[in-house]
């Protein structure tokens, strides 16, 4: 193409990050501004992005510093993209930092700030700012859910899960498998292996991450024999059974005293 406009540029720049390409579209982003073509906010997004999924942060924090220079860090989106950058490169006090700078907050602010201190160690910050943003008056959003219930089940915090729980189920983001998914996690982790399973029982749809947090939350209560009946279950409907799953499983029954007979191995594992 001969004539590339900020526009045409940014659009390249957002598919490659888009996708996962991070070192392609900051490269990209180097010759645009060889070739002193403005960029504007959504350029900037969209290198914070491709900096974040490559954990690029020299450059995240340079773009941070142009943001700040031309007075657009209240952007909404800047600020939340910021968030999920520095929490990205493990900046946990950068994100909160921003977090607290921004005039406004939606739910893709607080989302990534709660996904970001789960992720990075500090779960009992995700269930502070989680409480927060429902007292602002920001409605959870699916990612939401699953995140501040991993950080309960992360911290065996069962009261502030049963809390979430009951929120998400006047919200059509109960039904959301990932959400589903990590109900089953945190249920188990803390020890309400019957609870788990009437989540996972009541989901309308399940994936593997479905399938082995209910399995393993089994294995690891010491419930080995449900933990063989359900991975039954999963190959007779057509889910493949994987390696780890099942290591998983004989490890966690050998420990408690639970031998597998070698006929149940092979046939579980048999394609």
């Amino acid at each position: 193409m001969r004539n590339r406009n900020t526009v045409t540029w940014t659009s390249f720049i957002a598919g490659y990050a888009r996708y996962g390409l991070g070192e392609e579209a900051i490269r990209l982003f180097r010759v645009m501004k060889r070739r002193n073509i403005y960029t504007n906010n959504l350029t900037i997004v969209s290198v914070l992005r491709a900096c974040g999924s490559i954990e690029a942060s020299l450059l995240g924090r340079e773009l941070h510093a142009q943001v700040i220079k031309n007075s657009v860090e209240t952007n909404i989106y800047i600020g939340s993209t910021l968030v999920w950058f520095y929490c990205k490169c493990a900046g946990y006090l950068h994100a909160f930092k921003v977090l607290q700078q921004m005039p406004l907050r939606d739910v893709v602010s607080w989302t990534a700030i709660i996904s970001g201190s789960a992720r990075l160690g500090h779960e009992s910050e995700a269930l502070e700012f989680m409480k927060e943003m429902m007292e602002e008056g920001v409605d959870p959003n699916s990612f939401t859910y699953s995140s501040a219930l991993k950080a309960c089940a992360n911290l065996e915090a069962i009261l502030q899960g049963k809390s979430i729980h009951s929120h998400a189920n006047k919200t059509p983001a109960l039904h959301n498998v990932f959400v589903g998914s990590a109900l089953i996690y945190m249920y188990a982790k803390c020890g309400y292996v019957s609870e788990a399973f009437q989540v996972f029982d009541s989901m309308p749809e399940r994936n593997l991450v479905s399938w082995k947090s209910m399995i393993l939350g089994y294995a690891k209560n010491g419930l080995c024999q449900e933990a063989l009946n359900l991975m039954y279950r999963m190959k007779a409907e057509g889910i493949q059974v994987d390696d780890y799953i099942f290591s998983t499983v004989l490890t966690e029954c050998r420990d408690v005293g639970c031998d597998i007979d070698p006929s149940s191995e092979y046939c579980l594992l048999s394609r």
